[in-house]
Formats: C-alpha cells, structure tokens, sequence
C-alpha cells in the first residue's frame, strides 16, 4: 500500500481517504434504494417501510372517519381540519405505493347518515 502512495502529500492522502469514504457512502445509499441499475434496493423491502406502510393505511381510514363524523355533525372547521389530515395521509399512501388510495364510504367505516 505504501508504493502505492508513494509520491503524495499527507494532505493528499487524506484528501483520497475523504474520497474513498464519501464514495462508499453514497454507493451504500444507491444500493439501498434500489438506484443501481439491475440492483433491487433492499430499503423498501425491509421492515420499516412495511411499518410506514401500515401507519399510513391505519391513519388514512382514521383520517377518513374523523372527516365522516365531523360532516355528520356539522362541524364545518373540524371537517376542513379532518379533511387536510386525509390528503396528507393519501399524499404519504401514493408517496409509499405509487398509486391512489381508495377512499372508504362513510357507511363502510360504521358512520351512517352522510352522503
């Protein structure tokens, strides 16, 4: 290793170790979310998204039963507030799957009376 180095400064060397380093990080990140070519990445597979994945579902219906309720009850400004919380939980489902979640019917979450 030492021939090889021969001829550089310390801060030469140093400069290749950075290098080095920045680059295995970086081949590192790719690898795990799958942006080498031929390469699944492993990130999406694993346990946390399938966690996300979970939340975002379980908070997605709850969003939408909230919006339910407040419409039944006609609480207009909780209804907006309920409303926002559902698009950024199907914002976060479409991030995760790459398509639109299907909104459950008031009706299907046990909430009678809204249209």
């Amino acid at each position: 290793m030492d021939k090889i180095l021969e001829g550089f400064t310390s801060n030469q060397k140093f400069a290749l170790f950075l290098i080095f380093v920045l680059a295995w990080g970086v081949f590192h990140v790719a690898r795990a979310d799958g942006l080498i070519p031929g390469v699944s990445g492993y990130a999406k597979e694993d346990s946390v998204y399938q966690m996300r994945l979970s939340m975002a579902n379980e908070n997605f219906a709850k969003a939408q039963k909230q919006a339910c309720e407040m419409v039944l009850l006609g609480n207009s400004e909780a209804s907006v507030y309920a409303s926002a919380k559902l698009k950024e939980f199907n914002d976060e489902l479409i991030e995760l799957t790459g398509r639109e979640p299907r909104l459950p019917e008031c009706s299907e979450l046990g909430i009678v009376g809204v249209r």
